[in-house]
């Protein structure tokens, strides 16, 4: 219902704000993971520490969709580099097999910089 609301689409930046706080608590859907990936590549958003820190919890709310999206990038912008790690080292604290094989099926299209992202973060969270 918020995805599908035109609040994703105002200029004021504290309603972007609340809505990506709001899709941090909200259960994990590709959507959200969409809506996170805008944030992070926004011009204005690039500087903007809170906007940023709300798109990478959003982002690591829905997890697999959002290292699944990374993959598909072309440009690699220092905030989608840095969720991406941060992201990927939720997944691999979470332990969920399935997610990680399914995103390890999406590397071999991923741009470099994206990969060595999502193994940096992968290394960093894995329990051993």
């Amino acid at each position: 219902m918020l995805i599908d609301s035109h609040v994703l689409r105002s200029k004021d930046a504290q309603v972007q704000l609340s809505t990506l706080w709001a899709l941090a608590d909200m259960p994990e859907s590709d959507q959200s993971a969409v809506v996170a990936m805008e944030a992070l590549t926004k011009t204005e958003n690039q500087h903007d520490r809170w906007m940023l820190d709300a798109a990478t919890s959003a982002a690591a709310t829905s997890s697999q969709s959002f290292l699944m999206l990374a993959c598909q990038q072309s440009s690699s912008l220092p905030p989608v580099l840095e969720t991406t790690a941060i992201v990927a080292q939720h997944v691999a604290r979470t332990g969920s097999a399935a997610a990680m094989q399914a995103i390890v099926a999406k590397l071999s299209d991923a741009p470099t910089e994206i990969v060595s992202a999502i193994l940096d973060g992968w290394s960093k969270g894995w329990q051993v």
